[in-house]
């Protein structure tokens, strides 16, 4: 049962520095509350008015209150209203400035390299990047110097980049405009993020971070630090990944040290659609709301449920699951509410195995590879849903 914010204190807070009042507030939800309680009859955008001219079989599918969500506030209030809202993210995500995105994280990658750097500049890329990174480098024309994560010599999984490797490349290309690392990965392993802002800054250069795969991170000590708390100058975040917003929804966390964050206001403007889908930026304002006031219990949760599926994927012969221990890394640098499953001992691939259980049992998993799965435990997860996982692939 999800416990109830107004009955919340500020002791039992994860950042007990917030203000507990502000964030019990959610504006973007309460304007979209308020513009259908008023029933306006709207002579705007979108055409299906409310649902009015939907399709049929699309209104069965995915009910009329997404049709009655789907509304346009006049511009003046729109925009003051999500500025508000962003505004408490940047507090939840420790940043000085935070842009809510509706086209995911990639909408981020494209903005903070447009802002942040322009043709020729070199730019030190981990080499693990997301295709949206290799896009927004192609759209800048800047010129990519790659750094390799180090890789696990018998798992061949990628341990993160190291703060040395970047300092020798630094070294090498004093040229070098910005710092561009992924971390956590698609596997759960954080760099050391911290040791790689320091090295960055010690030659005045900035660091992003595509933190997709990190929403959660500032909401729970057992967790890897966020980007922002290690130092990262920007970072962009996938609240819809492995929190509660609705798909698409991310947020770019930004604080104005060593970038100009009304250039990168502009950027974030160029790439976003002028038409969003309110409900979309509503359920980043919610998520915002739900992680201060909700989100460390919430993940304690997970990280238990974590553990539990780790113990009973064990015991499954030819299965073996990867997590800190077993990669050499500190606790720090894993997500312990990813399932790394290694699926070699039952002479197959991780390919074979996601499309066996999505056909076979109806479960579907995050990604595959040759070797193995990774699966999300997040906090709409329960024990029920990991035992429906378990049993799939002990079958």
């Amino acid at each position: 049962m999800i416990a109830d914010p107004h009955t919340l204190t500020q002791h039992s807070l994860p950042h007990p520095h917030l203000n507990l009042s502000r964030h019990r507030r959610a504006p973007l939800v309460e304007a979209l509350r308020h513009y259908q309680a008023a029933g306006t009859v709207a002579f705007s955008t979108p055409g299906h008015k409310g649902g009015a001219a939907a399709n049929g079989d699309l209104r069965d599918i995915l009910g009329a209150a997404i049709f009655a969500s789907d509304i346009w506030l006049n511009t003046a209030d729109h925009d003051a209203i999500q500025r508000e809202a962003e505004d408490l993210a940047a507090d939840a995500w420790d940043a000085e400035r935070t842009f809510f995105l509706t086209n995911g994280s990639s909408a981020g990658n494209h903005a903070a390299l447009l802002a942040m750097v322009g043709p020729g500049d070199e730019v030190i890329v981990a080499r693990d990047l997301h295709t949206s990174l290799l896009t927004a480098l192609i759209h800048t024309g800047a010129r990519p110097i790659y750094v390799a994560p180090r890789l696990h010599p018998s798992l061949d999984i990628s341990l993160g980049v190291s703060a040395d490797d970047v300092a020798a490349v630094l070294a090498a290309y004093p040229a070098a405009r910005l710092v561009v690392l992924t971390s956590p990965s698609y596997w759960g392993v954080a760099s050391d993020v911290a040791g790689i802002a320091t090295v960055a800054h010690a030659r005045g250069v900035p660091l992003y971070v595509d933190e997709a795969w990190g929403p959660h991170l500032p909401f729970h000590p057992d967790l890897p630090r966020s980007a922002m708390a290690s130092g990262a100058d920007v970072a962009v975040t996938s609240a819809h990944k492995l929190l509660s917003s609705l798909s698409q929804g991310a947020v770019l966390n930004a604080r104005g040290l060593r970038l100009d964050l009304g250039r990168l206001a502009a950027t974030v403007r160029m790439g976003q659609t002028t038409s969003p889908l309110v409900p979309i930026l509503a359920s980043l304002d919610a998520c915002r709301r739900q992680m201060v006031l909700e989100g460390e219990w919430m993940l304690e949760r997970a990280l238990e449920l974590g553990a539990y599926a780790r113990l009973r994927l064990e015991a499954i012969p030819g299965v073996a699951v990867r997590d800190a221990e077993r990669l050499g890394l500190p606790s720090d640098r894993f997500d312990a509410t990813r399932l790394v499953i290694d699926v070699q001992g039952l002479g197959t691939t991780g390919f074979a195995v996601e499309r066996a259980l999505r056909d076979r049992f109806g479960v579907a998993v995050e990604m595959s590879d040759l070797i193995g799965l990774v699966c999300l435990v997040t906090i709409g997860d329960s024990r029920a849903r990991v035992d429906r996982l378990v049993t799939a692939l002990a079958s």
